[in-house]
């Protein structure tokens, strides 16, 4: 008999306790409501690792790959201390609170990257960062823009006149 008062093992206890008691692992699993599998998937735990064992343990591992390395992380939050930027981050398989994002790319894959191929074989990163850059810096301060926000005008623009009209609504409220 397998005694536990962990609340969280209490349930896979009883089912082996059931089988146990009852003499019939198929009996215990259909009063229990699970398969035989996870019985014996239970049971072995158990026997391998003792009642500690039944404890679920995440089979997640961290995806490394947009990590980077300790030093990056912190020049990156002196940044954005010193320029007194809030770092938030976008939930996760959440259009709404990433749309922005996403459609940026797309505009910079539709507008920028699958033009710019077409025309030209790059030799280096740095030839084809250097072609991002004065494609964004175009896209901000040349090309209108005719989203809800821009209505016509650069980003530049909008953020300016944004700013203008944030300043004089903080100026009255003082």
């Amino acid at each position: 008999m397998i005694h536990t008062t962990n609340p969280i093992i209490k349930h896979k206890a009883g089912l082996l306790n059931l089988a146990e008691e009852l003499g019939n692992v198929s009996k215990a699993c259909k009063v229990m409501g699970v398969s035989r599998d996870t019985f014996y998937r239970y049971q072995e735990l158990v026997a391998d690792g003792g009642i500690d064992n039944l404890i679920d343990k995440s089979r997640r591992k961290p995806n490394t790959k947009n990590r980077v390395d300790d030093v990056t992380e912190k020049a990156v939050i002196e940044y954005l201390a010193i320029n007194d930027i809030d770092h938030t981050k976008t939930k996760a398989m959440s259009p709404q609170t990433n749309g922005i994002c996403e459609r940026f790319h797309k505009t910079i894959l539709n507008e920028f990257y699958q033009v710019t191929f077409r025309k030209k074989l790059y030799s280096s990163l740095e030839e084809l960062q250097k072609d991002l850059d004065d494609w964004i810096k175009y896209d901000n301060n040349e090309r209108t823009h005719q989203d809800k926000m821009c209505l016509g005008r650069t980003p530049l623009e909008t953020l300016l006149d944004g700013k203008t009209i944030w300043a004089e609504k903080n100026l009255a409220k003082i």
